[in-house]
């Protein structure tokens, strides 16, 4: 997608951060003479180092169901965020991530999450209405929908939905997160064998929605301004797309394979965001 590497140094990361936080940024100075970045809403005598807080908010696929780790994408994609990037992106390899949430699972040490099992959208927004206050996150990893297209429940206004949940994870931020959409897996699995056609084009009537959505967002904040940041996490289309075939763990949920696959999605967006300023 990107045809030059970018690689950025750890102010210029760091001062990217802080705007995707809302938060002033100052370079501050050891001792022995080092400086290093600092970032914080409090005055400069109540400093604390900070870190990239990244809230995975979902359902079961968010809390790796499907993995044989149960890490699902989140340990893919530290490990993706830890490295250089493959492309034009932010470095990151010098910033802390720190997944945020109310739920942990997964083998990994930093396993905190907001995926909530069985979950339909309006259901996880009320979630992620607790959730974003207590966390503060400055990205918001947003994957919701299956459990509604499996279940019918009103596909024809999940836009709708997802957009009162973009709207609330912006005014629970106080302007400050980012939120990235992802659109949603495709289904094979054989419970709903006579049916999965008919899942699958509820998947793709709400992928249809979600990718509206987001550029009608973001062409609205291009036009007006303010700070708005919202990004499309593209899982059906392009190399990275899920396959029914060989990417489904159970026919719902991802396998490693497919979690790998979703993890280099959300981390060329992440990085692309922070190199547009958290978006702005």
């Amino acid at each position: 997608m990107y045809a030059t590497r970018l690689f950025m140094p750890i102010a210029a990361i760091a001062a990217l951060i802080s705007s995707a936080l809302g938060l002033p940024a100052t370079i501050e100075t050891t001792p022995g003479g080092s400086s290093h970045q600092k970032l914080s809403r409090a005055p400069v005598a109540q400093r604390k180092a900070t870190s990239l807080r990244i809230m995975a908010l979902g359902a079961s696929a968010t809390s790796g169901v499907g993995s044989s780790t149960s890490n699902g994408y989140r340990e893919f994609l530290r490990e993706l965020l830890e490295s250089p990037p493959t492309n034009s992106g932010a470095q990151l390899a010098s910033i802390p991530i720190n997944f945020v949430g109310s739920l942990t699972s997964g083998t990994m040490t930093d396993h905190q999450h907001e995926g909530w099992r069985g979950l339909e959208i309006a259901e996880i927004a009320d979630k992620a209405a607790l959730a974003i206050p207590k966390y503060n996150p400055a990205i918001v990893l947003v994957l919701a929908g299956t459990n509604d297209c499996v279940r019918d429940v009103d596909v024809a206004h999940a836009g709708e939905r997802m957009a009162k949940l973009l709207d609330d994870i912006h005014a629970l931020s106080g302007g400050n997160a980012t939120a990235v959409v992802a659109t949603l897996q495709p289904n094979s699995k054989d419970a709903v064998n006579d049916r999965v056609h008919t899942v699958n084009d509820r998947v793709h009537t709400v992928n249809m929605q979600y990718r509206a959505l987001v550029r009608s967002l973001r062409q609205q904040q291009q036009q007006e301004g303010g700070s708005r940041r919202v990004y499309l996490a593209e899982m059906r289309i392009g190399e990275n797309a899920l396959s029914r075939s060989k990417d489904l763990a159970d026919g719902l949920h991802p396998n490693d394979g497919g979690y790998a696959k979703m993890a280099k999605v959300w981390d060329a967006v992440i990085r692309q965001a922070l190199v547009d300023g958290g978006g702005r």
